[in-house]
């Protein structure tokens, strides 16, 4: 049956309509959400830190105006290691940084909490934890557990329930690296 029935409160009526007039009846979590899982203004970032099993890099952000008018024009990032900072190239970072920004989800989890559980605390699942400090010390944590060959569950400040694609994560890893190493 194509068909909906819905009660009208206050009418003592039951209304008959087709569903392809209303789609969003179909829809599973992650048709109602965003697909792009991180956004945030470079400008207001303070501080990335990537932690792999095999990586730990931090980067400082620095923004800067450079002509006198109000608001931030750009950036400065710094790869804080061993108690010193070293001044990166830009744009290098900021191709990372898109990449972040670039990060969609892919699927709904479809497994029990004790199942994310599970998988959480198996380390050797672990691929990559990132959190972004901001400016006014708000913190936001993204954590990725291997699934499957092509999918990666995905954490943000400790919940799951999507999953990404491993190839982008693993981007993320190489990019991160590439930065730090210049």
């Amino acid at each position: 049956d194509k068909q909906s029935y819905k009660l009208l409160a206050g009418y003592d009526q039951i209304v008959e309509a087709d569903r392809s007039f209303f789609p969003f009846m179909e829809w599973t979590t992650i048709d109602w959400v965003m697909k792009d899982y991180f956004q945030m203004n470079i400008t207001v970032c303070d501080e990335l830190e990537f932690i792999s099993p095999d990586y730990h890099v931090t980067f400082d952000i620095v923004p800067y105006d450079n002509d006198g008018e109000e608001g931030m024009d750009d950036i400065e990032v710094y790869l804080v290691k061993d108690g010193d900072d070293k001044k990166l190239e830009i744009n290098n970072f900021k191709t990372l940084y898109l990449n972040l920004l670039g990060g969609k989800l892919f699927g709904s989890l479809n497994i029990s909490d004790e199942e994310i559980a599970d998988i959480i605390a198996d380390q050797s699942r672990h691929l990559l934890t990132w959190t972004v400090r901001t400016t006014t010390g708000t913190e936001r944590t993204y954590s990725y557990y291997w699934l499957a060959e092509s999918k990666t569950l995905l954490t943000v400040d400790g919940t799951a329930e999507f999953y990404v694609l491993t190839s982008a994560v693993e981007k993320t890893i190489q990019d991160a690296i590439d930065v730090a190493n210049g």
